[in-house]
C-alpha cells in the first residue's frame, strides 16, 4: 500500500517537473513544426510518445515494472 502511495507521489512530482519542460517543448515544437510540415506524421508520433512519457499514469507503471 505504501509503495502505491509513494508511486503516485513520485509520478505527480515527475509530472509537475515535466510540465515546466513541456511548455518549453511546445515553444520548440512550434519552431520545429514550421520546418517539419512535410513530415507531420513523424512529428505527431514523437509528440504522442513524449506525452506518454510525461503522463503520471506512465510514470507509475514505469515505477512498478522497472
Amino acid at each position: 500500500m505504501l509503495r502505491i502511495i509513494a508511486g503516485f507521489y513520485h509520478s505527480s512530482s515527475i509530472f509537475i517537473k515535466n510540465f515546466a519542460f513541456f511548455t518549453d517543448f511546445i515553444k520548440i515544437c512550434q519552431n520545429f513544426l514550421s520546418v517539419i510540415t512535410k513530415n507531420l506524421h513523424c512529428t505527431f508520433i514523437v509528440f504522442a510518445y513524449f506525452t506518454l512519457q510525461t503522463s503520471p499514469y506512465y510514470a507509475t507503471l514505469h515505477l512498478f515494472f522497472n
